[in-house]
């Protein structure tokens, strides 16, 4: 489940000079164009991603935040099942995906089964959804000056029992009770906390920035709440050879 879905901000920011930046030691990406703006964080606390946009358009128009199925709402490859359902809110997009498929002993206790939501909000600006069709759902952010939040969250589960809707929302609604501010410097505490743990420092500044860029990596993955085995395949900086 590396795709959950397919989330697309439809926003008039690249041109000739946009700029784009990772601060790795702050976890906090930056992009700018002409006249808009963007603040991309990914909390350390929940699987919520908050994107701060601060539109200063003279003429600032309606931008759109589409959700969309990765595949057709049903799909079965032999005994496989994989299920996608749209739908709309309390003012929130969201996505939930089944994945279902019995053992071949017969045994319920080795079904598999897995469930995945994602959620799409806005906070700070006045917004409305609509359904485009079967397998797409749509934010439009109204045109205004000024900054306003998209809060994307997720989560996973492996019990049939559990509401994941239920807790996506609630993780939502925590972000945006605590605002993008608060949320920026929490993440800072955290991440300026993991950076003090060790040091490599070596000659070579390629060799450096693969370290940074790989130490940024493990940590977003083994952030505080990450409660699923982190997997290392295709990992540059983990590469194990056989004995001889």
């Amino acid at each position: 489940m590396n795709r959950t879905a397919r989330i697309s901000q439809r926003l008039p920011l690249l041109c000739a000079w946009t700029k784009q930046y990772l601060n790795i030691y702050d976890a906090e990406m930056t992009a700018t164009g002409e006249d808009l703006s963007m603040r991309v964080i990914a909390w350390h606390e929940r699987d919520v991603m908050a994107i701060e946009i601060d539109d200063q358009r003279a003429n600032p128009t309606p931008i759109y935040i589409d959700l969309k199925m990765l595949r057709p709402d049903r799909v079965q490859s032999g005994q496989h099942i994989a299920q996608s359902i749209l739908d709309i809110k309390d003012g929130k997009l969201l996505l939930t995906q089944e994945f279902a498929e019995p053992s071949d002993t017969g045994t319920p206790k080795g079904d598999h089964y897995c469930s995945a939501v994602v959620a799409v909000g806005v906070t700070g600006r006045g917004s409305e959804t609509m359904r485009l069709c079967h397998s797409a759902t749509r934010l439009t952010v109204e045109g205004k000056k000024g900054c306003f939040t998209v809060l994307i969250g997720s989560d996973a589960d492996m019990d049939r029992n559990k509401n994941i809707s239920k807790r996506v929302m609630k993780h939502l609604d925590t972000a945006e009770r605590a605002g993008f501010e608060e949320l920026f410097h929490a993440n800072i505490d955290w991440w300026h906390e993991f950076w003090s743990q060790s040091f490599v420092w070596t000659s070579g500044l390629t060799l450096r920035k693969a370290n940074f860029f790989h130490c940024q990596e493990l940590g977003a993955r083994f952030r505080s709440r990450c409660t699923y085995s982190v997997s290392l395949a295709g990992n540059s900086s983990f590469s194990f050879r056989r004995a001889r």
